[in-house]
């Protein structure tokens, strides 16, 4: 089969399409043919060798992908020729064919392309586990998103406003206008003095919670905008990504920039600081087998949708990590690794 293969750490031109091997399932996994593989931003975190729960070159990664059930256990719940989307915490999803766990597969309805199955599990799957597991937003409560623009930060505004929150952004000027269509109340930029832009706009004590996926030094003014009984969540690190190749002495640096979040200065100020590693979780957590599948179920009932960016060949992984890398993108890329699947890509 054809796959792209990350044959070592590094920028783009690590990232070679070729042959490898079919998967072959072991006793309980499906085997799906793929048509789409969704681009996390995990995924450039990987290739410059900044993320250490993932296989080690050579190897393919990509961790959501959407297509049709080839190979099923007997008695099982899916059947050959079904539609599914499916999470890979083990990865192999920029390849032509993978095989996964049952529990981690939801059924595709035909209404739903391949691209939108490829753009669902990992965002929404996130989202779903930070507000529902861990912050327990409640109507009327203040949440700031930074950034928002990408796949789970367009996931976490869909399902807070569904919350009955109060929803404000951290993103790039050219996103603010669809941001507001999707329920913000209000948008800043990275540029600007966005941490004292967002405290006049909220009024009173500050946020009452906080998603952060950038880190670095700007984290503790994410920290300081609680307000008591605020909740601070993260789950990534993007600040890491500071060159198109890796760069360790500068990632070292970004590091040491990560805030300490003392246990009595918590106490002290009644706020939390939380974090989600959605592949260190172990995959067959019934919280996460249960968080996927009422993800799933509230994007059946028209709840929240997928918001897609663009669509590359799978062959073009290393230009769609670009524009992915350049935060050029509002919601997902995914790959067409089925020819049949539509491609449209911005222009640069």
């Amino acid at each position: 089969m054809k796959a792209v293969v990350l044959t070592k750490y590094g920028d783009i031109h690590r990232l070679v399409y070729s042959d490898v091997p079919d998967p072959v399932p072991r006793p309980g996994e499906l085997g799906i043919r793929v048509h789409a593989a969704g681009l996390n931003f995990g995924d450039v975190l990987i290739r410059q060798g900044l993320h250490k729960d993932s296989p080690r070159p050579p190897a393919v990664h990509g961790m959501e992908v959407a297509g049709v059930v080839e190979t099923a256990p007997a008695g099982g719940f899916f059947r050959p020729g079904e539609r599914v989307c499916a999470f890979l915490p083990g990865h192999g999803g920029f390849a032509e064919r993978v095989v996964c766990r049952p529990e981690l597969v939801r059924a595709l309805p035909d209404e739903f392309s391949f691209v939108e199955g490829a753009a669902f599990p990992v965002n929404f799957l996130t989202a779903y586990l930070l507000l529902h597991a861990q912050a327990h937003i409640a109507s009327g409560e203040t949440v700031l998103l930074r950034p928002a623009g990408g796949g789970v930060g367009l996931a976490l505004l869909q399902f807070c406003r569904r919350a009955g929150a109060r929803v404000f952004c951290v993103a790039g000027s050219g996103k603010h206008e669809r941001l507001r269509a999707l329920g913000a109340e209000a948008c800043f930029t990275h540029t600007e003095d966005w941490a004292t832009a967002a405290r006049r706009a909220v009024g009173g004590d500050g946020f009452d919670v906080v998603f952060d996926s950038i880190g670095g030094g700007d984290l503790r003014r994410s920290y300081r905008l609680l307000a008591p009984f605020g909740r601070l969540g993260l789950y990534g690190a993007s600040s890491f990504v500071v060159h198109r190749k890796f760069h360790l002495l500068k990632s070292l640096i970004n590091l040491l920039r990560f805030p300490v979040f003392w246990p009595l200065e918590m106490m002290n100020a009644s706020r939390v600081v939380f974090g989600l590693g959605l592949l260190r979780l172990d995959p067959v957590n019934l919280r996460v087998a249960h968080a996927l599948a009422e993800a799933a179920r509230l994007w059946r009932e028209g709840h929240v949708h997928p918001v897609i960016d663009s669509v590359f060949p799978l062959a073009d992984l290393g230009a769609a990590q670009r524009r992915l890398e350049e935060r050029r993108n509002f919601g997902k890329i995914v790959l067409a690794v089925d020819p049949a699947v539509p491609v449209s890509i911005p222009a640069f």
